[in-house]
Order: C-alpha cells, then sequence, then structure tokens
C-alpha cells in the first residue's frame, strides 16, 4: 500500500512537471513567435512604391521642406524620422504612428491627408522597423516614451502649439497608452498632446493575442499567452499585461477620434467600441463600412476626411486649428 501511495505522489509530481515543462516550452514558442521572431517587414514598403501608387499629392510634397530627425530613445536605440512643414505656414503639427511590420513610407497616405488640412507633419520609423533601432517591437511599451521624445522635440522647436498623434493598429495603441500614460502619470510642465486619432487600436495586447491564437491556430487560450506573457518578461523585457490601453483610456481628457473598418478580421471592431464606451467625453466613433484591419482610409477615403473634419471643428475649434 505505501509503494502504490508513493507511486501516485511520484505520478502527480511527474504530470506537474510535464505539464510545466510543456507550458514553459509552448509559452517560449509563442513568445518567440509574437515579439521575437515576428516579420517586421512584412508591410515595409518605400517612398518610391507608394509616390508610384499615387498615394498621396506628389506635387505638393515635392515643394515642401523637409527635415531629418535622429532621436536616442531612453533605452538606447535610435529612432529615425522626418519633419515635414506644411506649405502654409503652421503652429499645428500630427506625429503619426505607423503599425507592426510596416514603417514611415506607408502611412504617407495620412501625411498627405493632415497636410491638406493645413497641419505639419512628424513621420518615423518605430522601434524595430524601417531604419530605426531596436531588435523587436514592444508592441507599445516603449514606444509610448519613443512618442513622447517627438513630441517634446515639435515643442522644444516651437513645430506646433498644438500637437496631435494619429495612430494606425499598434501605431493606435501607441498613441493610447501614451495618451493614458500623460493623464495617469507625466506632470503638467512636460509638453501634452492635444488630441488623439486611433485608428482600428488593440485594447489590451493579451486579449489580442488570445483572439489571434484562436484565428490562427485554431486552439483556445489554456495558459498558453500568460506563459508567453512570462517568456516576454525574461526575454524581451515586458510582460503583455503591460501593454494594456484600455487600462487609462478613462482618464484620458483630450479629444480622441476612434476609427475602426466594421469588417476587421485582425483586430476586433468591438475593441475600438470598448475603448469609445469607457471614454470620457470629449470623443468620437466612426466605424468605416466594408473596410478590413488598417483599410478604412483606403475604402473610404472621402467619409473617412469628413469624420476627421467634423472631429477638428467639434472639439478643436477654440485651439484655433
Amino acid at each position: 500500500m505505501k509503494n502504490i501511495k508513493s507511486r501516485i505522489v511520484l505520478g502527480i509530481i511527474y504530470s506537474i512537471a510535464f505539464i510545466g515543462l510543456f507550458y514553459l516550452c509552448i509559452g517560449c514558442y509563442f513568445a518567440y513567435v509574437a515579439v521575437g521572431n515576428f516579420n517586421l517587414t512584412t508591410f515595409v514598403t518605400t517612398f518610391e512604391k507608394q509616390r508610384a501608387d499615387s498615394t498621396f499629392d506628389v506635387a505638393r510634397w515635392d515643394t515642401l521642406v523637409k527635415h531629418d530627425i535622429n532621436l536616442k530613445s531612453d533605452f538606447g536605440y535610435s529612432v529615425n524620422g522626418m519633419f515635414v512643414e506644411n506649405g502654409t505656414p503652421s503652429d499645428t503639427t500630427v506625429v503619426i504612428c505607423h503599425g507592426v511590420a510596416c514603417n514611415k513610407w506607408l502611412m504617407i497616405r495620412y501625411a498627405d491627408l493632415y497636410l491638406s488640412l493645413g497641419y505639419n507633419v512628424v513621420l518615423y520609423d518605430q522601434r524595430g522597423h524601417g531604419v530605426s533601432g531596436g531588435e523587436y517591437s514592444t508592441f507599445g511599451y516603449t514606444e509610448k516614451f519613443d512618442l513622447q521624445k517627438m513630441v517634446e522635440l515639435v515643442a522644444e522647436q516651437h513645430l506646433g502649439v498644438v500637437i496631435g498623434a494619429h495612430g494606425e493598429s499598434m501605431g493606435a495603441a501607441t498613441v493610447l497608452l501614451h495618451a493614458g500614460m500623460i493623464n495617469a502619470h507625466t506632470p503638467d510642465s512636460l509638453p501634452h498632446i492635444s488630441f488623439y486619432i486611433a485608428d482600428c487600436p488593440y485594447s489590451d495586447l493579451k486579449k489580442q493575442l488570445t483572439y489571434r491564437l484562436k484565428e490562427e491556430y485554431h486552439i483556445p487560450n489554456i495558459g498558453i499567452v500568460e506563459a508567453a506573457s512570462l517568456w516576454s518578461h525574461w526575454l524581451y523585457g515586458f510582460w503583455f499585461g503591460e501593454v494594456n490601453p484600455i487600462a487609462h483610456i478613462q482618464d484620458v481628457k483630450v479629444p480622441v477620434l476612434f476609427i475602426h473598418g466594421d469588417a476587421d478580421t485582425y483586430v476586433p471592431t468591438s475593441m475600438s467600441e470598448e475603448f469609445y464606451s469607457a471614454k470620457p467625453e470629449p470623443k468620437m466613433l466612426y466605424l468605416s463600412p466594408n473596410a478590413n484591419h488598417a483599410m478604412s482610409y483606403r475604402v473610404n477615403k472621402d467619409e473617412y476626411r469628413s469624420r476627421v473634419e467634423t472631429f477638428r471643428s467639434r472639439f478643436l475649434g477654440q485651439r484655433n486649428l
């Protein structure tokens, strides 16, 4: 009887150890896939490609004054971009943040929009993308600090009295993480962003990865994302739970325009609806008809512009934009 009990105990111990080892291994794999080995060049484009595709007003762009930007991140890598002066002198500037696996040139369509509305524009490559440094993306965790560096640059060089931030996908999560950071933790003496536009953001990285796990691998999250988060912390320095833009959205007092395609199959449209419900006024929500992920502007360009103009006139008119 004693031997039987010992074998049962050993069996339980071995089973627990095996399960623990299994989760550590599968967690390491998914952390590597999600962060360490994410293809950061999937949608990378070039200026020449965007020019050939006529995604912006080439004639106007060629006449504008541009300044290279090269910042040193608080985390040691370089952040590269450019400041584009509007053809008509302006003290309003929009900083544009691209998504994962993209680069600044894919955002030139949005730069074109804001240039046509009278803004100066900052385009830059997020960490691990384009010509910026950093070996991997942190999905907004460290990127929000890089955005603050850009805001400080614009303010210090008097390039924008009113500063806005526009982000797409991971870039949208970045701008909302920044909004929460500024409103919840940053002293009022630092330059703030006056408004945010978030196009197809994820509200919570753990929820987003759980959703992608089900969609791409057809398996439920039975502790896999949590194990991957542990490895992410060990290997890359951040927990997935720390990328949670929805957490502080109730503290954001400045205007935010949430945009999402109503046919988005990559980041659920419900995430922008969740943001909109949680944030106090001032706010707007635009669900772009028949638009998949990050396609709202391309599918409904005129309506997209109209919503941005409505947002501006409704909430930012007092700022002399």
